[in-house]
């Protein structure tokens, strides 16, 4: 594999990394003096950095014939 290539595999598992540390510890949505912190939009933001990663992958040629794709769905927590 190409030095793209395994650049590319280490930051798909650095975010799968951060994904399954995200699910597997949800935090809620919360605001203290005018700061919005949202955990929702985090995941969403490391899953749409996964699904650009996967398509280098594929269009790079460097994922060794893999194809990748995650169905995922966001559950709110209340």
């Amino acid at each position: 594999m190409s030095e793209v290539g395994d650049s590319l595999q280490r930051s798909r598992a650095n975010l799968l990394a951060a994904i399954e540390d995200v699910t597997a510890n949800p935090k809620p949505n919360y605001k203290i003096d005018g700061q919005e912190v949202s955990h929702s939009d985090h995941l969403r933001n490391l899953l749409d950095s996964l699904e650009q990663i996967n398509r280098q992958i594929r269009e790079n040629g460097d994922g060794d014939g893999q194809a990748f794709e995650f169905i995922t769905e966001i559950v709110p927590i209340c």
